[in-house]
């Protein structure tokens, strides 16, 4: 008869190369008599949408009218390409104005794009895209400035601080639903 034998091999990772043999074996009692190993068989497994999220971060400059914010991105230590990243995907869309149209732009070859933003709050998205779909979008917050380029938070505190953590709250406004804490070391100078 003309039947085949079939076997699916679970757990695999996506876009990877394998390489298998098969031999067989026969009930011959008392003992099992094996074939010799087929050639390699080399086959690879499908693309599946990216995983994990993209490290994300920027750098703002701050002009009288708008700011020129560049946003880069890497893949994090828990990212997944699954396949070959084709592109980058961006979307920002202003906060504080939803009449405002949400912009888009993708970008194939670097891993950073220059955005100009006036100087109201934005909400920026970046997503991978590979062969298959998208990863889940990392997501960074412009906050609103003045036209010195200073933010201002309301009811920004920093009390209970202790030799080595300094505690910062503040009263969170509902229209965001993330926040960036920059700091940078400040010598103190003794006098």
């Amino acid at each position: 008869s003309d039947s085949h034998f079939y076997f699916q091999l679970g757990g695999l990772q996506p876009a990877t190369n394998y390489i298998f043999k098969v031999r067989c074996a026969a009930d011959v009692s008392p003992f099992w008599k094996w074939s010799n190993w087929t050639k390699n068989i080399s086959s690879e497994t499908t693309e599946a949408a990216p995983s994990g999220l993209l490290d994300i971060w920027r750098h703002i400059n701050s002009g009288v009218e708008q700011r020129n914010v560049t946003v880069f991105w890497r893949e994090s230590s828990e990212f997944r390409a699954n396949g070959k990243i084709q592109k980058y995907l961006l979307s920002w869309e202003n906060l504080e104005d939803p009449s405002v149209q949400r912009q888009n732009d993708s970008v194939s070859a670097s891993q950073n794009y220059t955005i100009s933003l006036d100087h109201r709050s934005y909400k920026i998205l970046v997503w991978a895209q590979n062969r298959a779909s998208v990863s889940f979008p990392s997501v960074i917050i412009i906050p609103a400035t003045d036209k010195n380029g200073e933010v201002h938070y309301k009811e920004e505190t920093t009390d209970n601080n202790t030799e080595h953590k300094i505690y910062i709250s503040w009263k969170p406004q509902s229209k965001f639903s993330q926040y960036v804490v920059e700091w940078c070391n400040q010598p103190t100078h003794h006098l």
